[in-house]
């Protein structure tokens, strides 16, 4: 590992971090020019749309309009507020739980009801929101119930294994319980390898 030499810049008021260094001279070599600056409307309601996924409320963009006319650092104090937000949990944790396959029902042809499906998905937003470490977060949903010392938090983790779909193919349970671990496995292969095992069903 090489702790490489900030490159010195034409436009180097504009500089703010070493990232803009390195990232202004690639574009002068490029030939290149950068769009310019957002304005702090503009900032505030990409924050809020990209963080909470909500957007700002006319009052924060005047607050943040304020703040920023007065301090460029009013920037990062916004980050680090819409961080905190439970509002943050709830937009990124969607996108787990959609490669969860997280849903409130069984799916295929019966499609019964899950009532305490929620349980995981509160599980999974507050995990985003307390910041959790990403290779206890898998652990949790993989192993939760075997995870010492035994908790409720752990063991609700493991609605990632209990999301698969189920048929009311109640005739074969075999069969079922196949489909089952079929999809578990399809799941986890996806979401965390980011490979597709359906073909190791048939080609073993």
């Amino acid at each position: 590992i090489k702790r490489p030499k900030v490159p010195t810049v034409k436009d180097a008021e504009r500089v703010r971090n070493p990232v803009d260094a390195f990232l202004f001279s690639a574009q002068e070599k490029a030939g290149v020019h950068p769009a310019p600056e957002a304005s702090p409307t503009t900032l505030v309601r990409r924050l809020h749309l990209d963080l909470t996924g909500l957007p700002p409320s006319p009052e924060a963009v005047a607050a943040f309009e304020e703040a920023f006319a007065e301090s460029p650092e009013a920037y990062p104090k916004l980050v680090e507020r819409l961080l905190a937000s439970p509002h943050y949990g709830e937009r990124w944790g969607r996108h787990w739980l959609d490669l969860a396959r997280w849903a409130e029902s069984q799916g295929f042809q019966h499609d019964i009801p899950r009532p305490y499906a929620w349980r995981y998905r509160d599980y999974v937003v507050e995990s985003f929101n307390r910041d959790k470490p990403y290779d206890r977060f898998l652990a949790e949903q993989i192993a939760g119930d075997e995870l010492q010392p035994y908790s409720d938090e752990n063991l609700i983790a493991t609605g990632f294994l209990g999301a698969a779909r189920i048929s009311g193919n109640n005739e074969d349970p075999a069969a079922q319980r196949n489909d089952v671990l079929l999809d578990i496995v399809n799941a986890t292969g996806s979401a965390v390898l980011g490979l597709t095992m359906e073909c190791a069903q048939c080609h073993n």
